[in-house]
């Protein structure tokens, strides 16, 4: 860790998110790319090791996500830690795909191992550089696919701001009586997020429930 901090690399991945998430013209599946990119490309030159690479990158993808994001009345409602922790799970693995950037640098880690165990290098009677190559190559294909999943965009949550602008600005909630609300209800604000996928003729559902704390509820 000292010589993490010594070199300035993690400075240097934070001042590079900072740039990535100020810059506006960006959508916010495009800056999430980048961080992908910037994190693959780290581990792939063995700048970052495995653990680092994943502990950096959900760090990074969870304040942007959840503290940084555009969506006012989320950063408003959902105040509590548990609740943002779900929240950002959701996101990050039903629309952002983060499991095939993980299972991308899980071959690079593998790739390293291989070259650095002696062991290995015994068994393989071929040696270990057809395998390093090729396993480098597989984990770019799989970044790729990783990349054309979320700009393929079958699958994308509503905004919290757009959810009550279209849902809850014509009906407001506070003017509906209290005998349709139980004790739950009282206390925290249920909301619904769906998402479609269309893949031939199956139709997937996803639905997202979050339990969303009304302003001055702890």
């Amino acid at each position: 860790m000292d010589t993490l901090f010594n070199n300035n690399l993690f400075f240097v991945y934070l001042f590079a998110c900072i740039a990535i998430v100020n810059y506006s013209a960006l959508k916010e599946s495009q800056k999430i790319l980048l961080i992908y990119l910037m994190t693959f490309g780290l581990a792939f030159l063995n700048i970052l090791d495995f653990g680092m690479s994943v502990i950096f990158l959900t760090l990074s993808t969870f304040i942007y996500l959840e503290f940084l994001s555009n969506d006012n009345e989320k950063q408003i409602i959902i105040v509590k830690f548990g609740y943002k922790l779900l929240d950002y799970l959701f996101i990050i693995i039903f629309q952002y795909y983060v499991c095939w950037i993980i299972v991308s640098l899980m071959l690079i880690y593998f790739r390293e191992n291989m070259q650095k165990n002696p062991d290995i290098k015994l068994l393989l009677e071929f040696g270990v550089e057809p395998i390093s190559i090729s396993m480098s190559f597989i984990s770019i294909i799989v970044f790729v696919i990783c990349v054309n999943k979320i700009t393929a965009q079958k699958f994308k949550l509503k905004s919290i701001d757009t959810v009550i602008t279209d849902y809850f600005s014509t009906n407001p909630i506070y003017k509906r009586p209290h005998a349709d609300f139980d004790f739950l209800f009282l206390k925290c604000l249920v909301i619904w997020r769906i998402g479609l996928i269309s893949k031939g003729k199956k139709l997937i559902v996803f639905c997202r429930l979050n339990l969303l704390l009304s302003r001055g509820v702890n």
